[in-house]
C-alpha cells in the first residue's frame, strides 16, 4: 500500500480538485514509487521541467517540507505543505524560488 492509497482525513481546508492536483504532483516527483520525495528527486524532476534551482534553495525546500527532520518528503508531509501554498502563507519561499515555485507542486508547471 503506497502513501496514496490510505485515507487523509485532514484535508487541511483544500477542495477535492486541489487534492487531486497535489496527490497527481506527489506521484510525479516520487520517482521510486517508495511514498517519499528525496532532494534527487525534487531536482530530478525541476530538472526535467527546465528550472535549474541552486542546492542550497533545494535544500530549503526540503528543510521546510520535512517537518519531522528525516531527510525526505512523505505523502503527509507533502500536503501539509502544499496547502499553505495554496493558502499563499510562502510568499518567502516564492522569493527564494522565483520561477521555481511554479514547479514546486506540479511538474508539469502548474502555478501556485
Amino acid at each position: 500500500m503506497s502513501a496514496l492509497d490510505g485515507v487523509f482525513n485532514n484535508t487541511n481546508g483544500l477542495k477535492q480538485s486541489e487534492i487531486d492536483e497535489i496527490n497527481k504532483s506527489f506521484r510525479q516527483f516520487d520517482l521510486n514509487n517508495n511514498g517519499y520525495i528525496t532532494r534527487d528527486e525534487l531536482k530530478q524532476c525541476l530538472r526535467g521541467a527546465n528550472v535549474i534551482a541552486l542546492d542550497a534553495v533545494v535544500d530549503s525546500v526540503i528543510k521546510q517540507m520535512d517537518w519531522n527532520h528525516d531527510g525526505r518528503i512523505s505523502y503527509g508531509e507533502y500536503i501539509k505543505f502544499m496547502a499553505t501554498i495554496y493558502r499563499g502563507e510562502h510568499n518567502d519561499l516564492k522569493r527564494q524560488l522565483g520561477s521555481a515555485s511554479d514547479h514546486v507542486g506540479s511538474v508539469s508547471g502548474g502555478s501556485y
